[in-house]
């Protein structure tokens, strides 16, 4: 699901992603999944053998250009609201304005 949409973005608004990184707490893994492209270019997600602290909050940096933080906050968004109907726990709000506060 964060695949299809981290996609789209790019598809979307790739050359305004200047980097790309992050640590996800997938529901489905015990392990954290480490993220991280360049524009159009993204590397295949890794599982890690562990996390690095005792945080398990998904973490996610983006550096921009020409894209707002109302926009990037739009769309995080409208992942919840796209895939309500299914067993994700993924962000709400407060998650959202985190991930995005110093964008």
């Amino acid at each position: 699901m964060f695949d299809a949409w981290f996609r789209q973005l790019s598809d979307l608004r790739g050359k305004d992603l200047l980097r790309v990184k992050g640590i996800l707490n997938v529901a489905e893994l015990q392990r954290p999944m480490v993220i991280h492209g360049v524009q159009h270019v993204w590397h295949e997600p890794e599982i890690l053998p562990q996390w690095p602290s005792d945080s398990r909050s998904s973490k996610i940096v983006f550096i921009v250009r020409n894209l707002s933080l109302d926009a990037l906050r739009e769309a995080l968004s409208s992942i919840r609201e796209s895939f309500d109907h299914t067993k994700w726990t993924g962000l709400d709000r407060s998650e959202i304005d985190a991930i995005v506060a110093d964008a």
